[in-house]
């Protein structure tokens, strides 16, 4: 027994069972495991997220409180300085603008240079006195410089008093200087030194200095020796004019120490910046992530003649041009910068200084936690989904199994199913099927049993209408075998007898010529008849042989109407034939048929045209692919809708044509020769009146068959 033809693929019923499960239970779970997996990782990833920015804006915050109480804390330190160089700026004033009582010794001290210089020649536990030769010196300078002695004990107190200060000085307006603790200032000044040029005097002066107050430096080079250094300097005043400076000095190194020594978290450091924009002082991470070396000591090779202070490269905008930006525009922050895989940098303000203390973190270090906690939750996602996957896997052989059993269980009675079917359909039309023990398939066995016997009785009936239908057929075909010779004998005797007295016509009586002629067209008629009548029965009967070849559709269109001339001439009936003015030529059909329906066709085109109508003749393509179309339309009375299935039925005829001769079995064997050599017949109605016939048959290269 053959397979059905279908576009489904066929299954097996483990297959169609499994995939039954995989649809209604596999997919489901796991799109919802899917689901919640995908879930838990974008809460994973948000929780993340927010724990990153939360430990962000608490490590911002945490690192700004710490810089802000650090910077607090060194502002502290300075004004305990700046409190120490009150004191001594006092003392100074008083000093100045008195005289007193010197010890001999003291004043023994102080010896002028053959180069001009004044200076103390030995240590006695005092300070360093200097008086440049920049300007003309004499006894005068010398009295000056010795009652300056009595800082002395000042200068010693304030030294010893602050561990971050490591030397205390006052400078003159004429370049004198007393400085604590004691060196030899001759051989470490230059002669001409001209101290109101340096920064640690000029700053006091009323131009940058109007308030009169304590001012700290930039970095420069110490001329005394100490190496880079800053200082607090402060103004001392004789009414409105300035005397000297007074000062306290701090070393970069000793800021390194002792203020930038802090215990930062996330292990950070911190640096100093000035108010110019000049690192002041850093550690070494800093040196080695900014890719400088902090300048801490000189080289004394020479005395220092001039002001040296920090080279532009030590400017913060050179490396970090957005922070330095951002220091200049706020007193204290927090921001990123681009250091060695990231940093954070929060700064503050050093009240009364104007530097900025910056503190710089890691970003790895400060997110060291949450990624930490991020970790432990993408390893339990990990988790999760090998657990997932081991659970389904689990699963999916357990239904694989139950899929097995059930098939198994199901496929056993269809396949008895399937044995009864194949029976029936054997001739074995009573079966008596054995019960499966499924409720459904048991009524599917008995409901096909049932039918099986029900198809035997049916089959028993359908063979005796067969042989009876034989019969009538056989019986069919000898009536109209003796029919055609009962109806065509007398006919064919009528019209010959009528014949031969047409050709005697000369010695007939003239009154009877018409009758003759009648005689003649009314036997050809009924001859006609006869054989339409004739032809569908055979038609009817499967008796009509076709012998299909390549045809030339327009010659034989031509061949018709050249012989229908005389018809279509007595009608003055102008045909015009457009069936030649395509490239469609070729169509496959039985010749002698095609020429039986064109006669037909072409004969209704005429004898319902009115006349001296018109009867257009188009080849084109059909609707169908490979086929072509050969419309006929005439302007006679039209078809109506409700009549244009009718018409191609045997005996049937338009209601309102009675007086056109016919036997209304034309279109009924034209259909079906046209059908029987793989095309089709249609009418339509004409838009300016009339009816366009048409037939569609296969063109020469297409296979009969392909045009229906």
């Amino acid at each position: 027994m053959s397979r059905p033809s279908t576009a489904v693929p066929e299954r097996h019923l483990f297959s169609l069972i499994w995939r039954a499960y995989a649809r209604a239970a596999l997919l489901p779970l796991l799109c919802v495991e899917v689901l919640l997996v995908l879930v838990y990782l974008w809460t994973n990833a948000s929780i993340r997220e927010d724990n990153i920015k939360h430990m962000h804006d608490v490590a911002n915050r945490g690192l700004l409180g710490v810089t802000t109480g650090e910077a607090r804390t060194v502002g502290l330190r300075l004004q305990a300085a700046e409190r120490l160089l009150e004191v001594l700026r006092r003392k100074v004033a008083r000093v100045a603008t008195s005289a007193g009582d010197i010890a001999p010794a003291e004043r023994a001290r102080h010896v002028r240079a053959p180069n001009g210089v004044i200076h103390t020649n030995r240590d006695n536990g005092g300070a360093a006195a200097f008086f440049s030769a920049v300007n003309p010196t004499g006894p005068e300078q010398v009295e000056k410089l010795v009652q300056l002695s009595r800082i002395d004990p000042t200068l010693a107190d304030v030294v010893a008093a602050d561990p971050l200060v490591v030397q205390a000085y006052y400078n003159t307006y004429d370049s004198a200087n007393r400085i604590y603790p004691y060196f030899d200032t001759l051989a470490q000044y230059d002669p001409h030194l001209d101290i109101p040029s340096y920064n640690f005097y000029y700053e006091a002066d009323a131009t940058h200095d109007p308030a009169r107050r304590a001012v700290w430096t930039d970095a420069y080079v110490d001329p005394a020796g100490q190496g880079w250094m800053t200082s607090v300097i402060a103004p001392v005043y004789r009414g409105d004019f300035l005397e000297g400076v007074v000062g306290l000095d701090v070393t970069i190194g000793s800021i390194v120490e002792q203020v930038l020594g802090l215990e930062l978290p996330w292990r950070g450091y911190a640096l100093l910046v000035d108010r110019d924009g000049f690192i002041l002082a850093m550690p070494g991470a800093a040196e080695r992530e900014l890719g400088l070396t902090e300048l801490k000591h000189h080289d004394y090779a020479t005395a220092i003649t001039a002001e040296a202070r920090k080279p532009e490269e030590f400017r913060l905008a050179a490396h970090l041009p957005d922070l330095a930006a951002a220091l200049a525009a706020k007193p204290h922050g927090v921001r990123q910068v681009a250091l060695e895989g990231g940093k954070i940098v929060a700064w503050s303000r050093v009240e009364g200084s104007g530097w900025n203390l910056l503190t710089v973190v890691a970003e790895d270090e400060v997110y060291a936690e949450a990624r930490e906690i991020e970790a432990r939750y993408e390893r339990l996602g990990y988790l999760i989904i090998a657990a997932m996957i081991g659970f389904y896997l689990l699963f999916f052989t357990y239904l694989y199994w139950r899929s097995r059993v059930m098939s198994r269980r199901i496929a056993e009675p269809l396949e008895r199913l399937s044995a009864t079917a194949r029976a029936i359909g054997a001739g074995a039309y009573d079966q008596h099927p054995a019960a499966s023990g499924v409720l459904e398939l048991d009524e599917a066995l008995q409901q096909l049993a049932t039918m099986g016997r029900e198809l035997g009785a049916a089959v028993e009936a359908l063979t005796a209408a067969k042989d009876a239908a034989e019969s009538a057929n056989q019986a069919k075909s000898r009536f109209l075998s003796q029919m055609s010779h009962e109806l065509r004998t007398p006919l064919n005797a009528v019209i010959g007898f009528a014949s031969l007295l047409d050709y005697e016509r000369d010695k007939v009586d003239p009154s009877l010529h018409e009758n003759i002629d009648r005689i003649i067209e009314g036997g050809r008629h009924q001859l006609a008849l006869v054989n339409e009548v004739l032809d569908l029965g055979r038609i009817e009967s499967g008796r009509v042989d076709f012998e299909p070849e390549d045809v030339v559709l327009p010659l034989v269109v031509a061949q018709v109407t050249q012989s229908l001339q005389p018809l279509i001439a007595g009608r003055d009936i102008r045909l015009e034939d457009h069936s030649a003015d395509t490239d469609i030529e070729m169509v496959h059909a039985d010749p002698a048929r095609l020429r039986q329906v064109l006669v037909n066709l072409f004969s209704n085109a005429v004898k319902y045209n009115r006349h001296g109508g018109t009867i257009d003749v188009r080849l084109t393509a059909g609707e169908h692919p490979g086929s072509a179309r050969l419309s006929i339309s005439d302007q006679g009375p039209g078809v109506p809708p409700a009549e244009r299935d009718r018409i191609f039925e045997p005996f049937q005829r338009l209601a309102d044509v009675e007086n056109i001769e016919g036997s209304g079995v034309g279109l009924a064997i034209c259909k079906s020769l046209v059908e029987a050599m793989g095309g089709r017949i249609g009418v339509h109605d004409n838009v300016d009146g009339g009816a366009t016939f048409w037939i569609e048959l296969p063109l020469a290269a297409w296979p009969a068959g392909d045009a229906t």
